[in-house]
Order: structure tokens, then C-alpha cells, then sequence
């Protein structure tokens, strides 16, 4: 896990830390002050994905390509694409 700062994070998306989050999908990590005091830092973690990576994707052929499977029909795919 590699350690960015602040200005770096905001490109990308914070890890939900609820009951169930798994901190090995986390790839990047901040610290910044804490409201409880000047020798308390928070960490705040992040996925590698980035936020808005596909805002502003106006060319032709601008789509998705997928490959579906299902447990109910073990060895059948569903390939198909959507733009």
C-alpha cells in the first residue's frame, strides 16, 4: 500500500469502511490532522480506481463490452457490448 497525499487523493475513490470492508482491496492511503489533536492523524484509505475516469468520453464507440455468467446455467456466457 503506498502512502499520497491529500492533493493526490482526490483522484481517486475512498474505500467505505463499514463492518464488512475488506482493507486488502486498498492500494493508496492518506494521513491528515485529527479534530482530536495535533499528535492524532487520521488515515483515510483508497481503491485504485479513479473518480470520473470515464467523465467526458464523447468519441465514437464509446461503450462497454461484457461477458456474463451465471450459476444457474454453469458453461453458458452471455457476450454482448452496450454504448
Amino acid at each position: 500500500m503506498q502512502r499520497i497525499t491529500i492533493q493526490e487523493a482526490e483522484h481517486f475513490v475512498p474505500l467505505d469502511l463499514d463492518e464488512h470492508a475488506d482493507i486488502t482491496k486498498a492500494r493508496y492511503f492518506t494521513l491528515s490532522p485529527s479534530k482530536r489533536g495535533p499528535e492524532w492523524e487520521d488515515v483515510t484509505y483508497y481503491l485504485h480506481r479513479r473518480v470520473n475516469q470515464y467523465e467526458g468520453r464523447l468519441q465514437d464507440g464509446d461503450g462497454w463490452v461484457y461477458i456474463l455468467a451465471t450459476p444457474s446455467q454453469p458453461g453458458m456466457y452471455k457476450m454482448g457490448y452496450t454504448d
